[in-house]
């Protein structure tokens, strides 16, 4: 067995047993079969630069659409223990459908991240803080704030993922320490050049101390 089917029967064998169902599952082999379904690319009049980042943790480049929030996300995952793999711009189209006005409409949709952690298996969405305030006023029916929970919400994306076993969640930058992030993106350059037993140790214990002061975790929502 080649060594990427090695790690396909890896990642669906740990959802399985995380109660993913088997309509989840072929969401989560569709995304790791195949390559991200679009390429970022940087607006001429917006405001965000892309990225590529050389993933350590997944042996390839992942793709930001931001160099502030969508990488620093990036960062957290690369970091992060409990987190198995995680893939951009995933290959798996979601369709919301929702009340806008006076209609129905259902809208395809193509989320930032795709995760496997041990604490969290589903879809993330990336967006600013004050972007989600004029979404949730704009279009309440596919936005929404949680005054119960104090975080945004998607209601037609749990809908829609009713029956998977699977998550989403939706990381502002209100969640995101900036020099928590910095740290972490000066540690990872050195990353390739540890060969030492020293070196390791080193790495450690800085790993030990961030993960002690680090930001505290999204807010995870489920479907029903």
């Amino acid at each position: 067995m080649s060594e990427e089917l090695q790690n396909l029967e890896r990642y669906l064998t740990f959802c399985q047993s995380k109660g993913v169902t088997e309509t989840g599952l072929r969401i989560v082999e569709e995304i790791i079969c195949n390559p991200p379904a679009r390429r970022v690319r940087t607006r001429s009049m917006g405001p965000n630069i892309t990225s590529r980042f050389p993933s350590h943790k997944m042996g390839l480049t992942i793709q930001a659409e931001s160099r502030t929030l969508e990488l620093s996300s990036i960062y957290l995952k690369e970091f992060d223990p409990k987190v198995l793999g995680y893939w951009d711009q995933p290959f798996h189209k979601v369709v919301l459908s929702y009340r806008s006005g006076k209609r129905y409409v259902r809208v395809p949709t193509t989320l930032d991240f795709f995760v496997i952690a041990e604490d969290f298996i589903g879809f993330e969405e990336c967006k600013p803080f004050d972007a989600l305030q004029k979404l949730a006023s704009k279009t309440p029916g596919r936005y929404q704030w949680n005054e119960e929970l104090k975080c945004f919400e998607i209601p037609p994306m749990a809908a829609y993922l009713e029956g998977t076993g699977l998550a989403y969640r939706i990381v502002n930058d209100k969640e995101i320490n900036p020099v928590y992030i910095d740290n972490l993106a000066l540690l990872y350059n050195y990353l390739p050049d540890m060969t030492s037993e020293e070196d390791h140790r080193l790495w450690t214990l800085c790993k030990e101390l961030l993960l002690a002061k680090g930001p505290q975790p999204f807010n995870v929502l489920k479907a029903q």
